[in-house]
């Protein structure tokens, strides 16, 4: 396919270029081989230490994918349209999510959910006061109370929050709404490969308390490997763990179109249900779930690093060049001051790092990035006690944007 490529020349006299992606959207194929060649980099790397702990192998595969819809190789992921990425958001990520969960043992969740309810509930606080601040310090004109708003939404419970607060701020058919999407995207992607690089910085670890897992992730790293004495097993294996995650997002999907049916809602709960689901099983059955949690285990990490590929891929620095630079001011206020205060506040109430970050993830990318961030940060116990304060977020953070929103003069 030949690429079509336009100079684009600014004010500051910096030079940048786009280009129509060489690879089309619908070269599905192709793409899908991109994508998984980022994945398995992103393993290795990992896996053979190449960046001596100061990359994880998620950060290798969305910086990756940043690079190639950047320099124009893939296609963006941030105005839809193409098909591969929409398959990853329907179903690869609801199918990942259950896989995490085959070892949820609600005793542990409960002792360790108090402690990162605390520390995600600071950050919830954080991130209202790195709004406000900001509201006062960027001028923005007479919007800047929804921008606020709707950041503060999304920053509390991930961008699920963005379009409901939008549209309660009648914000949706501003000038100012399509920059603020586009800030909203790439300033939490980066944002996020911040979060998932902290648990590397040893000069930050030594500071606060370490965090001692009470779950082992298997011998030889962070992503344990297939079991199984034979290819027969192994595939008993695989097979069961589709078939389970399959029938309890199908159930989740169902339960949730009787829910909106039957109560009216106008919001998508199958992964919260998804979750709820699988935690019963792994609580109701635990010894025949225990069989398959670690192929489980490492399936759904898989089929995380291929999600967090697709959100690199959603990262368009093109766009804030261009659109935004006074929101992109106004974004990065807001997550400073709440990074800034929850490492002073946690290290002040004794929290780790790990927890800080995965509390942190939780606020800002939502519970589906949960799992690679506790992996990231060897705490595997993490993971379900993440995505429940994740979950918590969709239920509040709507609520707190609009309010703060329309609270600000």
């Amino acid at each position: 396919m030949t690429s079509a490529i336009k100079f684009w020349f600014f004010p500051s006299g910096g030079l940048f270029f786009m280009m129509t992606p060489w690879i089309a959207p619908d070269q599905t194929l192709l793409l899908l081989v991109v994508i998984l060649l980022t994945v398995c980099l992103g393993i290795v790397s990992e896996l053979k230490n190449w960046f001596r702990g100061a990359l994880a192998g998620v950060m290798v595969t969305m910086l990756l994918m940043i690079l190639l819809v950047t320099v124009g190789v893939v296609p963006s992921a941030a105005k839809g349209g193409v098909p591969v990425y929409g398959f990853v958001f329907d179903y690869v990520l609801p199918l990942a999510l259950p896989m995490l969960l085959f070892n949820a043992n609600l005793r542990q969740i409960l002792r360790g959910t108090g402690r990162l309810l605390l520390v995600y509930l600071l950050g919830t606080v954080t991130v209202v006061i790195g709004g406000v601040v900001a509201y006062f310090v960027v001028s923005l004109g007479p919007e800047a109370y929804k921008i606020a708003g709707v950041f503060i939404a999304t920053f509390v419970g991930g961008s699920v929050n963005f379009m409901a607060s939008a549209e309660t701020l009648e914000f949706l058919n501003s000038t100012l709404f399509a920059p603020t999407i586009a800030v909203d995207g790439f300033v939490g992607n980066l944002f996020m490969l911040v979060l998932f690089a902290l648990p590397g910085f040893r000069w930050l670890q030594r500071r606060f308390p370490a965090y001692k897992d009470s779950q082992s992730a298997g011998k030889g790293g962070n992503t344990p490997m297939l079991v199984g004495n034979s290819s027969g097993e192994l595939l008993e294996q695989v097979g069961v763990v589709l078939l389970l995650s399959s029938a309890v997002v199908a159930a989740g999907a169902g339960l949730n179109q009787f829910l909106q049916n039957a109560l009216g809602l106008t919001f998508n709960v199958t992964l919260l249900l998804a979750t709820l689901l699988t935690v019963a099983l792994a609580n109701l059955f635990p010894k025949w779930l225990q069989r398959y949690q670690q192929t489980a285990f490492a399936l759904g990490i898989f089929l995380m690093y291929i999600f967090l590929a697709v959100i690199g891929a959603a990262t368009q620095v093109r766009d804030i060049m261009t659109e935004g630079p006074g929101i992109l001011l106004f974004c990065l206020l807001t997550l400073g001051i709440h990074l800034g205060l929850l490492l002073l506040l946690g290290r002040w109430a004794k929290f780790s790092v790990v927890e800080i970050a995965v509390a942190s993830v939780a606020n800002v990318g939502g519970p589906a990035v949960v799992p690679p961030m506790a992996l990231t940060g060897k705490a595997q116990s993490l993971i379900t006690p993440g995505i429940l304060v994740g979950i918590l977020g969709y239920v509040i953070g709507t609520l707190i944007g609009i309010s703060v929103g329309f609270a600000l003069p």
